[in-house]
Protein backbone atom coordinates (compact mmCIF):
# COMPACT_ATOMS: atom_id res chain seq x y z
CA UNK A 1 0.00 0.00 0.00
CA UNK A 2 2.86 2.30 0.47
CA UNK A 3 4.63 1.83 -2.31
CA UNK A 4 1.23 2.46 -4.01
CA UNK A 5 1.06 5.72 -2.25
CA UNK A 6 4.92 6.55 -2.99
CA UNK A 7 4.76 5.78 -6.94
CA UNK A 8 1.18 7.60 -7.25
CA UNK A 9 2.83 11.09 -5.30
CA UNK A 10 5.94 10.53 -7.36
CA UNK A 11 3.74 10.54 -10.49
CA UNK A 12 1.90 13.84 -9.20
CA UNK A 13 5.02 15.05 -8.03
CA UNK A 14 6.37 14.90 -12.33
CA UNK A 15 2.98 15.88 -13.37
CA UNK A 16 2.70 19.37 -11.25
CA UNK A 17 6.34 19.84 -12.29
CA UNK A 18 5.48 20.59 -15.52
CA UNK A 19 5.34 23.90 -17.30
CA UNK A 20 2.14 25.17 -18.65
CA UNK A 21 1.50 25.00 -22.32
CA UNK A 22 0.87 28.77 -22.93
CA UNK A 23 3.78 29.72 -21.42
CA UNK A 24 6.14 27.00 -22.79
CA UNK A 25 4.89 28.36 -26.70
CA UNK A 26 5.79 31.82 -25.49
CA UNK A 27 9.22 31.29 -24.34
CA UNK A 28 10.15 29.32 -27.12
CA UNK A 29 9.12 31.38 -29.71
CA UNK A 30 10.80 34.56 -28.17
CA UNK A 31 13.82 32.37 -28.45
CA UNK A 32 13.20 31.04 -31.80
CA UNK A 33 16.60 32.20 -34.23
CA UNK A 34 15.69 34.91 -37.12
CA UNK A 35 15.52 33.96 -40.07
CA UNK A 36 18.05 34.87 -43.02
CA UNK A 37 15.27 37.08 -44.48
CA UNK A 38 13.94 38.27 -41.14
CA UNK A 39 17.73 39.51 -40.62
CA UNK A 40 17.46 41.19 -43.93
CA UNK A 41 14.42 43.06 -43.22
CA UNK A 42 15.85 44.16 -39.63
CA UNK A 43 18.91 45.35 -41.53
CA UNK A 44 17.40 47.01 -44.06
CA UNK A 45 17.11 50.56 -43.29
CA UNK A 46 20.06 50.99 -41.36
CA UNK A 47 22.20 52.87 -43.47
CA UNK A 48 20.88 55.94 -45.42
CA UNK A 49 23.10 57.57 -48.67
CA UNK A 50 22.45 60.67 -49.95
CA UNK A 51 24.28 61.57 -53.19
CA UNK A 52 24.53 64.89 -54.98
CA UNK A 53 25.54 66.33 -58.45
CA UNK A 54 28.72 68.35 -58.69
CA UNK A 55 27.18 70.42 -61.51
CA UNK A 56 23.58 71.06 -60.73
CA UNK A 57 23.40 70.42 -56.84
CA UNK A 58 20.48 67.44 -57.50
CA UNK A 59 20.47 65.59 -54.58
CA UNK A 60 19.04 61.12 -54.70
CA UNK A 61 18.61 58.73 -51.90
CA UNK A 62 19.48 54.96 -51.55
CA UNK A 63 19.66 52.78 -49.01
CA UNK A 64 22.61 50.87 -50.90
CA UNK A 65 26.27 52.44 -51.76
CA UNK A 66 25.93 51.99 -55.12
CA UNK A 67 24.22 54.59 -56.72
CA UNK A 68 21.83 53.24 -59.65
CA UNK A 69 20.72 54.90 -62.86
CA UNK A 70 17.30 53.67 -61.18
CA UNK A 71 17.34 55.72 -58.54
CA UNK A 72 18.72 59.09 -60.31
CA UNK A 73 15.77 58.48 -63.00
CA UNK A 74 12.76 57.61 -60.36
CA UNK A 75 13.82 60.69 -57.84
CA UNK A 76 14.94 63.45 -60.67
CA UNK A 77 12.42 65.85 -61.01
CA UNK A 78 11.06 67.43 -64.59
CA UNK A 79 10.69 70.69 -64.15
CA UNK A 80 11.23 72.08 -67.69
CA UNK A 81 12.75 71.32 -70.81
CA UNK A 82 16.24 69.93 -71.01
CA UNK A 83 16.11 70.14 -67.07
CA UNK A 84 16.24 66.28 -66.71
CA UNK A 85 19.35 64.90 -68.39
CA UNK A 86 18.25 61.67 -70.40
CA UNK A 87 21.35 59.44 -69.21
CA UNK A 88 22.75 59.76 -65.90
CA UNK A 89 27.06 60.54 -65.37
CA UNK A 90 28.25 59.17 -63.28
CA UNK A 91 31.69 60.90 -62.77
CA UNK A 92 29.37 64.07 -61.67
CA UNK A 93 27.87 61.93 -58.77
CA UNK A 94 29.38 61.33 -55.58
CA UNK A 95 28.09 60.15 -51.74
CA UNK A 96 26.91 63.42 -49.96
CA UNK A 97 26.78 62.24 -46.77
CA UNK A 98 25.28 58.92 -44.83
CA UNK A 99 22.80 58.72 -42.25
CA UNK A 100 23.78 55.91 -39.79
CA UNK A 101 20.88 54.20 -37.12
CA UNK A 102 21.84 51.85 -34.55
CA UNK A 103 21.52 48.22 -35.24
CA UNK A 104 18.15 46.36 -35.38
CA UNK A 105 16.52 50.00 -35.79
CA UNK A 106 15.84 49.65 -39.39
CA UNK A 107 12.17 51.12 -39.39
CA UNK A 108 13.71 53.94 -38.08
CA UNK A 109 15.86 54.49 -41.46
CA UNK A 110 13.51 53.66 -43.49
CA UNK A 111 11.06 56.36 -41.39
CA UNK A 112 13.63 59.15 -42.23
CA UNK A 113 14.17 57.96 -45.93
CA UNK A 114 10.31 58.46 -47.03
CA UNK A 115 10.41 61.71 -45.22
CA UNK A 116 13.38 63.14 -46.88
CA UNK A 117 11.84 61.79 -50.08
CA UNK A 118 8.64 63.39 -48.70
CA UNK A 119 10.40 66.95 -48.54
CA UNK A 120 12.16 66.71 -51.68
CA UNK A 121 9.34 66.67 -53.39
CA UNK A 122 7.53 69.47 -51.69
CA UNK A 123 10.05 71.59 -52.22
CA UNK A 124 9.92 70.56 -55.94
CA UNK A 125 6.72 71.26 -56.69
CA UNK A 126 5.85 74.17 -54.35
CA UNK A 127 7.70 77.59 -54.45
CA UNK A 128 7.06 81.19 -53.07
CA UNK A 129 7.49 84.58 -55.77
CA UNK A 130 10.79 84.83 -54.82
CA UNK A 131 12.52 81.94 -57.23
CA UNK A 132 9.80 83.09 -60.32
CA UNK A 133 10.47 86.96 -60.09
CA UNK A 134 13.84 88.87 -59.81
CA UNK A 135 15.18 90.76 -57.62
CA UNK A 136 15.86 94.47 -57.92
CA UNK A 137 19.44 94.18 -58.10
CA UNK A 138 18.86 91.98 -60.88
CA UNK A 139 17.12 94.12 -63.01
CA UNK A 140 18.55 95.20 -66.47
CA UNK A 141 18.70 98.75 -67.32
CA UNK A 142 15.41 98.05 -69.64
CA UNK A 143 13.49 96.22 -66.49
CA UNK A 144 14.24 99.30 -63.99
CA UNK A 145 13.26 101.80 -66.34
CA UNK A 146 9.90 99.43 -67.05
CA UNK A 147 9.74 99.51 -63.08
CA UNK A 148 9.72 103.23 -62.29
CA UNK A 149 7.58 104.10 -65.33
CA UNK A 150 4.98 100.99 -64.04
CA UNK A 151 5.42 100.37 -60.73
CA UNK A 152 2.42 98.13 -60.68
CA UNK A 153 3.11 96.57 -63.84
CA UNK A 154 4.42 92.72 -63.77
CA UNK A 155 7.76 91.68 -62.63
CA UNK A 156 10.69 90.84 -64.68
CA UNK A 157 10.50 86.76 -64.20
CA UNK A 158 14.11 84.77 -64.19
CA UNK A 159 14.90 82.81 -67.28
CA UNK A 160 13.43 79.09 -67.53
CA UNK A 161 17.15 77.61 -67.09
CA UNK A 162 17.46 79.91 -63.72
CA UNK A 163 14.60 78.54 -62.68
CA UNK A 164 15.30 74.99 -63.36
CA UNK A 165 18.65 75.01 -61.79
CA UNK A 166 17.04 77.03 -58.78
CA UNK A 167 14.38 74.34 -58.32
CA UNK A 168 17.22 71.46 -58.98
CA UNK A 169 19.35 73.31 -55.95
CA UNK A 170 18.53 70.51 -53.57
CA UNK A 171 21.35 70.50 -51.09
CA UNK A 172 20.46 73.26 -48.83
CA UNK A 173 17.29 72.07 -48.21
CA UNK A 174 18.06 68.64 -47.81
CA UNK A 175 20.66 69.15 -44.97
CA UNK A 176 17.67 71.85 -43.29
CA UNK A 177 15.06 68.92 -43.62
CA UNK A 178 17.18 66.01 -42.00
CA UNK A 179 17.92 68.61 -39.09
CA UNK A 180 14.07 68.30 -38.86
CA UNK A 181 13.52 64.94 -39.14
CA UNK A 182 15.93 63.87 -36.62
CA UNK A 183 14.53 66.68 -33.99
CA UNK A 184 11.43 64.62 -34.08
CA UNK A 185 8.20 65.73 -33.17
CA UNK A 186 6.71 66.45 -29.68
CA UNK A 187 3.37 64.11 -29.85
CA UNK A 188 5.96 61.13 -30.89
CA UNK A 189 6.54 60.10 -34.26
CA UNK A 190 9.17 57.95 -36.42
CA UNK A 191 12.37 59.18 -34.24
CA UNK A 192 10.56 58.60 -30.80
CA UNK A 193 11.47 54.94 -29.59
CA UNK A 194 11.54 53.12 -26.02
CA UNK A 195 14.13 51.35 -23.82
CA UNK A 196 13.95 48.40 -25.17
CA UNK A 197 15.13 50.04 -29.03
CA UNK A 198 11.07 49.41 -30.15
CA UNK A 199 8.20 52.29 -31.00
CA UNK A 200 5.74 53.19 -29.01
CA UNK A 201 3.18 50.72 -30.77
CA UNK A 202 5.58 47.75 -30.33
CA UNK A 203 6.15 48.58 -26.47
CA UNK A 204 2.61 48.88 -26.22
CA UNK A 205 2.16 45.59 -28.20
CA UNK A 206 5.71 43.35 -25.77
CA UNK A 207 3.13 44.93 -22.47
CA UNK A 208 0.14 43.50 -24.04
CA UNK A 209 1.71 39.75 -25.08
CA UNK A 210 3.94 39.61 -21.72
CA UNK A 211 0.33 40.34 -19.79
CA UNK A 212 -1.83 37.99 -21.85
CA UNK A 213 1.08 34.79 -21.07
CA UNK A 214 0.67 36.18 -17.19
CA UNK A 215 -3.44 35.09 -17.40
CA UNK A 216 -2.40 32.07 -19.53
CA UNK A 217 -0.01 30.81 -16.62
CA UNK A 218 -2.07 32.02 -13.73
CA UNK A 219 -5.50 29.62 -15.20
CA UNK A 220 -3.13 26.83 -15.92
CA UNK A 221 -1.39 26.71 -12.57
CA UNK A 222 -5.30 27.51 -10.74
CA UNK A 223 -6.42 24.51 -12.58
CA UNK A 224 -3.71 22.46 -11.84
CA UNK A 225 -3.71 23.30 -8.27
CA UNK A 226 -7.42 22.88 -7.87
CA UNK A 227 -6.88 19.56 -9.65
CA UNK A 228 -4.16 18.50 -7.36
CA UNK A 229 -6.09 19.66 -3.95
CA UNK A 230 -8.94 17.31 -5.03
CA UNK A 231 -6.48 14.81 -5.06
CA UNK A 232 -5.36 15.41 -1.61
CA UNK A 233 -8.17 15.86 -0.28
CA UNK A 234 -9.19 11.99 -1.22
CA UNK A 235 -6.31 10.52 -0.29
CA UNK A 236 -7.01 12.40 3.11
CA UNK A 237 -10.31 10.62 3.07
CA UNK A 238 -9.53 7.50 2.32
CA UNK A 239 -5.76 7.31 4.45
CA UNK A 240 -7.32 9.24 7.61
CA UNK A 241 -4.06 11.70 6.57
CA UNK A 242 -1.81 12.90 4.45
CA UNK A 243 1.38 11.14 4.35
CA UNK A 244 4.73 12.74 4.65
CA UNK A 245 5.58 12.50 1.15
CA UNK A 246 2.36 13.61 -0.28
CA UNK A 247 2.86 16.97 1.89
CA UNK A 248 6.48 17.40 0.09
CA UNK A 249 5.30 16.75 -3.08
CA UNK A 250 2.62 19.64 -2.05
CA UNK A 251 5.01 21.73 -0.96
CA UNK A 252 7.14 21.89 -4.21
CA UNK A 253 4.50 21.79 -6.64
CA UNK A 254 3.29 25.19 -5.03
CA UNK A 255 6.73 26.65 -5.00
CA UNK A 256 7.18 25.49 -8.36
CA UNK A 257 4.22 27.15 -9.56
CA UNK A 258 4.77 30.41 -7.45
CA UNK A 259 8.30 30.60 -9.36
CA UNK A 260 6.36 30.55 -12.92
CA UNK A 261 3.56 33.05 -12.14
CA UNK A 262 6.60 34.83 -10.79
CA UNK A 263 8.75 35.02 -13.37
CA UNK A 264 6.19 35.47 -16.07
CA UNK A 265 5.62 38.76 -14.11
CA UNK A 266 8.74 39.34 -14.34
CA UNK A 267 8.90 39.09 -18.34
CA UNK A 268 6.22 42.21 -18.31
CA UNK A 269 8.15 44.94 -19.72
CA UNK A 270 8.25 48.62 -17.72
CA UNK A 271 6.28 51.40 -18.92
CA UNK A 272 7.94 52.88 -21.76
CA UNK A 273 10.46 55.80 -21.33
CA UNK A 274 9.96 57.66 -24.96
CA UNK A 275 13.48 59.25 -26.13
CA UNK A 276 14.74 60.33 -29.45
CA UNK A 277 16.89 57.43 -31.71
CA UNK A 278 20.90 58.19 -31.67
CA UNK A 279 21.79 58.58 -35.11
CA UNK A 280 24.96 59.32 -36.66
CA UNK A 281 25.68 61.69 -39.92
CA UNK A 282 28.90 60.71 -41.73
CA UNK A 283 30.34 63.79 -43.83
CA UNK A 284 32.14 64.02 -46.96
CA UNK A 285 32.78 67.96 -45.96
CA UNK A 286 31.56 69.07 -42.40
CA UNK A 287 30.92 72.41 -43.50
CA UNK A 288 27.67 71.44 -45.60
CA UNK A 289 25.64 70.88 -41.80
CA UNK A 290 25.82 74.85 -41.59
CA UNK A 291 23.13 74.58 -44.08
CA UNK A 292 20.84 73.97 -40.89
CA UNK A 293 20.30 76.37 -38.13
CA UNK A 294 20.69 73.74 -35.35
CA UNK A 295 20.79 70.07 -34.70
CA UNK A 296 19.34 67.97 -32.30
CA UNK A 297 21.47 66.09 -29.16
CA UNK A 298 20.72 63.17 -30.33
CA UNK A 299 22.58 63.89 -33.99
CA UNK A 300 25.95 62.84 -33.47
CA UNK A 301 28.55 63.88 -36.62
CA UNK A 302 31.48 62.76 -37.86
CA UNK A 303 33.81 63.09 -41.23
CA UNK A 304 33.33 60.47 -43.35
CA UNK A 305 36.25 58.23 -43.73
CA UNK A 306 38.00 58.97 -47.51
CA UNK A 307 38.89 55.33 -48.28
CA UNK A 308 35.21 54.42 -47.89
CA UNK A 309 34.23 57.15 -50.13
CA UNK A 310 36.49 56.37 -52.65
CA UNK A 311 34.95 52.65 -52.51
CA UNK A 312 31.88 54.17 -52.60
CA UNK A 313 32.40 56.20 -55.93
CA UNK A 314 34.34 53.15 -57.23
CA UNK A 315 31.18 51.14 -56.70
CA UNK A 316 29.34 53.37 -57.94
CA UNK A 317 30.54 54.23 -61.40
CA UNK A 318 31.22 50.53 -62.60
CA UNK A 319 34.07 49.06 -64.05
CA UNK A 320 36.37 51.27 -65.80
CA UNK A 321 36.20 52.41 -69.09
CA UNK A 322 39.88 51.76 -71.04
CA UNK A 323 40.73 54.63 -73.22
CA UNK A 324 42.17 53.94 -77.10
CA UNK A 325 45.95 53.57 -76.08
CA UNK A 326 45.13 50.99 -73.25
CA UNK A 327 43.57 48.90 -75.62
CA UNK A 328 45.86 49.33 -78.58
CA UNK A 329 48.86 48.18 -75.74
CA UNK A 330 46.84 44.95 -75.03
CA UNK A 331 46.68 44.23 -78.84
CA UNK A 332 50.15 44.70 -79.65
CA UNK A 333 51.38 42.78 -76.20
CA UNK A 334 49.37 39.94 -77.12
CA UNK A 335 50.12 39.89 -81.13
CA UNK A 336 54.34 40.20 -79.85
CA UNK A 337 53.45 36.90 -77.30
Amino acid sequence: MNIALEARSRLFFNLALRRPQAFVRASSTDAAPLSERQRRKAKHGEEVWVFACRKTRQVVFSFERKLSRHHVNKQLPFVGKKSKPENMRKDLWSPFLRITVPEGLGHVGRAIFKQLREFKHLHEVSWDGDLIFKTPSEYTEEERRRMKQYPRGPKPQRPRKQRAASINDMVGNVVADLATILAGTPKGGAMTITQLKMTPDRHANAIGKAQLNLRQVENKVKARLHKKAKELVHEEDELGGLTTDSETTAEKTVTAYAKLIHDAKLAIPEEAIFQLCPVTVSWVDEQNKEYAEKWSSNVTHEALELNLCRDVERLSHGPEIKDEASVEAEIKAEAAS
